[in-house]
């Protein structure tokens, strides 16, 4: 096998696309977490960690999490 230098695998730009740059998904929060705590979603309940609850994109503590 022939080595070849990383810049000839590099994006050049201008290209017809062959080589075009595919956007990047952003990352989703799955936790959050305060040191004072935010109320909970569902059940109202301070809670310092919180998870997402599904696709609904709320945040609901651990008691309320359907894991």
């Amino acid at each position: 096998m022939t080595e070849k230098p990383l810049d000839e695998f590099a994006e050049t730009g201008g290209g017809d696309g062959d080589n075009a740059e595919t956007a990047a998904t952003p990352g989703v929060a799955t936790m959050r977490w305060t040191g004072e705590g935010e109320p909970c979603a569902d059940c109202g309940e301070n809670a310092t960690r919180r998870w997402r609850d599904g696709d609904g994109g709320t945040f609901v503590c651990a008691d309320c999490k359907d894991w």
